[in-house]
């Protein structure tokens, strides 16, 4: 098992985004929740994808974050991604 972030492979990285994706993403140690953010600061590149449902942005499941609808979660905070009619 890898002592720090900088010990896990990239498959390891991996691997602890997709855990981070489950229902039971909120079951997270708080020690656990910061070394993932601190994770996602080593990555370079966070890749989340999408679509247009009923005119609305949805995110595709699974996904490297957990995500619901149009709402990432990351913790206790909520990015709500909403569209807008172009003029």
């Amino acid at each position: 098992m890898a002592k720090t972030l900088a010990d896990l492979s990239e498959e390891g990285f991996e691997q602890m985004l997709e855990n981070m994706s489950t229902p039971e993403y909120d079951a997270l140690t708080v020690e656990e929740f910061f070394n993932i953010l601190a994770a996602m600061d080593v990555a370079d590149e966070v890749h989340l994808r999408g679509h247009i449902k009923e005119g609305q942005f949805v995110f595709d499941e699974p996904a490297p974050l957990p995500v619901k609808g149009n709402v990432l979660q990351l913790g206790p905070k909520r990015i709500v991604i909403d569209l807008h009619p172009t003029s």
